[in-house]
């Protein structure tokens, strides 16, 4: 039975992420992230904001998926969503 997602594979994605994408695009798209719902095979990330939702989905997805299977292949589906909590943190 695989592991289930977790912060430390989330911080090892971003580390990823970090050398592959371009610096100031990691800076601007790439810095908050939550982890807000994981299973077995799906992962849902928080963002602060719709417009780092819509251009992480536009321009990043696949990298992220990619980077996210590298991690953990057993994830399978991933979702970004818009994270209200996160400006409380």
């Amino acid at each position: 039975m695989s592991q289930v997602f977790s912060f430390p594979h989330l911080t090892e994605v971003i580390k990823s992420l970090s050398v592959s994408v371009r610096k100031q695009d990691f800076l601007t798209y790439f810095k908050r992230f939550s982890l807000v719902s994981t299973t077995e095979d799906s992962i849902t990330l928080g963002v602060v904001s719709s417009f780092h939702r819509d251009n992480l989905l536009k321009k990043f997805y696949d990298e992220i998926k990619e980077t996210v299977q590298k991690v953990n292949p057993a994830i399978t589906s991933l979702d970004i969503v818009v994270d209200d909590e996160m400006d409380r943190k």
